[in-house]
């Protein structure tokens, strides 16, 4: 997926399941959230976070490649603890963190790539829905129309949303 859709993404979940749960509406959470949300593209350097830290995702890329490391489960529960400070002076921004963050791989498993969600115990590529028969049938294309279109579709939902 692109950056916009995974923010839209981001901010679609943010405005219809967090802020419903008790997190608070408001500028700070929507740009933390939004920020996680593309944190996990920092192992390439094709992407917003790898263009402007190259000297991590130049390592990142060579030694892990992309779509393993950043966004595995394992990542994210170590990311999780290491983060835990945050909870502390702020359980929304530690949510919101942590929301946005997590958002990115499971949007990454709608790709026709997928993502090793599992590394590095597995190698194994996860995608959503899983089709055996036919394995892109349901899966989009990074930067395609489709990719596009969902985005389109997630920051047009989050207006309706945001106003209730």
């Amino acid at each position: 997926m692109t950056t916009p859709t995974h923010i839209t993404f981001a901010e679609f979940l943010y405005l219809l399941l967090l802020t419903t749960t008790g997190v608070a509406l408001n500028t700070f959470n929507a740009l933390t959230i939004a920020i996680a949300s593309t944190l996990p593209d920092i192992d390439t350097a094709a992407s917003y976070p790898g263009r402007a830290m190259p000297f991590i995702s130049n390592k990142l890329e060579r030694r892990f490649g992309h779509r393993t490391l950043t966004h595995s489960a394992i990542f994210i529960i170590a990311l999780a603890a290491i983060l835990f400070p945050v909870y502390v002076i702020s359980s929304d921004v530690y949510i919101c963190l942590l929301a946005g963050y997590a958002s990115h791989p499971f949007l990454d498993t709608m790709t026709v790539h997928g993502v090793k969600l599992f590394y590095p115990l597995s190698n194994v590529k996860c995608v959503f829905p899983l089709e055996v028969n036919n394995p892109h049938r349901y899966r989009m294309q990074t930067g395609s129309k489709m990719d596009r279109m969902l985005g389109t579709f997630f920051l047009i939902g989050s207006i309706p949303v945001f106003l209730i």
